[in-house]
């Protein structure tokens, strides 16, 4: 009985062909939960609305 072996590189050649980057350090600075503010909520202005036009116009054709 022949032994089959797996085709492609073995274990000790996984060396990546380019070279990896070095490990960085975070640098983040953690911050805690209780000074995770939310966004504000927009708060509606003391202007007035403008109105929707609900009526559908007709498109102007220009010749």
């Amino acid at each position: 009985m022949s032994k089959k072996t797996a085709i492609g590189p073995s274990p000790e050649k996984s060396i990546p062909p380019f070279p990896l980057p070095p490990e960085k350090e975070d640098d983040r600075i953690p911050v805690p939960p209780s000074d995770i503010v939310p966004d504000p909520l927009e708060l509606p202005s003391d202007e007035p609305a403008i109105p929707i036009d609900e009526t559908p116009k007709k498109p102007t054709i220009y010749v």
